[in-house]
């Protein structure tokens, strides 16, 4: 018989110890392939999605709430600023282009945005049309490609929204919205988004009052002017949630935050910042958490083997006591604990991958779900690799001392045994 032979015939004599141990193992490696791919794929999604714009002007507060509630669509929107701050973004010397961003509204859970046409038509944000048009008109809307799917709605339907995001909390509106187009699937968290135009959020909300003429001193109000405008009420004047801002080539996205942030009762937040801060600071708390926690169950797993191993090797002394009088040396008395352990080991890192993919996979689907971001759920990380790597070998390792155990036996006492 070859040593895979004998090893496996070993194996399943003790079937129910090898099946406890592949699931102990096989668990830590799932969490750790789970935890490592949806970090390193989200990671990448939002990091590139976060690039769309160079700055978000908001209320201030929290920045990473400022980015995930109106980049993303993922958190509650901090607060309002006035609408006058709209004009002072748009005619600052560094920026190319700003759009505004009201959200307040939802149907059916999906975020009601309301901004310019422009916005759709950025050639940074990069969507397409999969029918209809864009909203030219009050009360028109453009549907993301996952809320078109999810809600059946079409072109030419309508619908009327719910005050806030949460569908049995909030109270739904009497102003009726038209579907008028359907955006194609990005990947983005377009899909999860309801665009329309800005007065169409402030009318559906009670609060849209367009001001009657224009302030000629609002593209030079500073701190003092844009505080006396915050103090107005949404009646006298419309609010906004953000303002998304698209700096001039070679414009420094810093000197812009620090402008505004210094002058002007508004917040300016840099989201790639924000989102590659998140990863690195927040998020990467929560990794490493779990990646401690999948690392003690290897670390008790492998342990587990060992042992396992070693009362294989005390229950088997006749067995290899005579294979080592007909001729076997050293090297094949390890090389049946080695291949006990490595096969093992080897089904316990596929299945811990399938599985931990799989978790990977309906968590994903979740996120997509949220904010639209879909990721690769079974794509290898070369951290991964690297992490299997490094359990079969120390679970080859922990498989030396029942080895050495295995032959440094009295060959004459072990044949006495019955």
């Amino acid at each position: 018989m070859t040593i895979w032979q004998i090893s496996s015939s070993y194996l399943l004599e003790r079937k129910i110890p090898a099946v406890l141990t592949i699931f102990s193992l096989a668990l830590g490696v799932a969490l750790i392939s789970c935890v490592l791919t949806l970090r390193a794929e989200s990671q990448t999604h939002f990091e590139t999605y976060s690039g769309t714009f160079d700055a978000i002007v908001g209320a201030k507060g929290n920045p990473s709430q400022v980015v995930m509630s109106t980049l993303f669509y993922l958190d509650i929107p901090v607060g309002t600023i006035p609408f006058g701050v709209l004009s002072i973004v748009q005619e600052h010397p560094h920026v190319e282009n700003a759009y505004p961003i009201a959200i307040g509204d939802s149907y059916r859970e999906f975020r009601i945005i309301g901004s310019s046409p422009g916005l759709l038509n950025d050639k940074r944000n990069g969507v397409e049309f999969a029918a209809g048009r864009s909203f030219v008109r009050r009360g028109e809307v453009v549907l993301g490609s996952r809320v078109a799917a999810e809600t059946g709605l079409k072109i030419g339907d309508s619908f009327v929204s719910t005050h806030g995001f949460d569908e049995e909390l909030g109270h739904e509106h009497d102003v009726p919205f038209v579907v008028t187009g359907i955006l194609r699937q990005s990947n983005s968290p377009d899909d999860v988004a309801i665009f329309t135009d800005i007065e169409s959020v402030w009318t559906a909300c009670g609060s849209w009052h367009i001001e009657q003429e224009r302030h000629d001193h609002a593209t030079h109000t500073h701190a003092a002017d844009a505080n006396a405008d915050s103090e107005k009420s949404q009646s006298e004047v419309g609010a906004l949630t953000a303002i998304l801002v698209k700096l001039k080539p070679g414009e420094s996205s810093k000197e812009f935050q620090a402008d505004i942030n210094a002058n002007f009762a508004a917040m300016a937040v840099l989201p790639r910042d924000e989102v590659a801060r998140l990863y690195v600071k927040e998020i990467a708390l929560l990794r490493n958490a779990l990646m401690i926690v999948a690392v003690l169950v290897v670390v008790v797993s492998i342990v587990s083997l060992a042992v396992n191993l070693y009362m294989s090797v005390l229950q088997r002394k006749r067995d290899i006591a005579v294979m080592r009088s007909l001729g076997a040396g050293s090297s094949d008395i390890f090389g049946v604990v080695l291949c006990e352990s490595g096969a093992l080991t080897t089904v316990a890192l596929l299945a811990g991958s399938l599985t931990g993919h799989l978790a990977a996979w309906l968590l994903g689907m979740e996120l997509a779900n949220r904010s639209g971001v879909v990721i690769q759920a079974f794509s290898i990380q070369a951290g991964e690799l690297t992490s299997y790597a490094l359990v079969l070998a120390a679970a080859l390792t922990a498989a030396v001392i029942p080895a050495m155990r295995s032959y440094r036996t009295d060959i004459a006492l072990d044949l006495a045994e019955e």
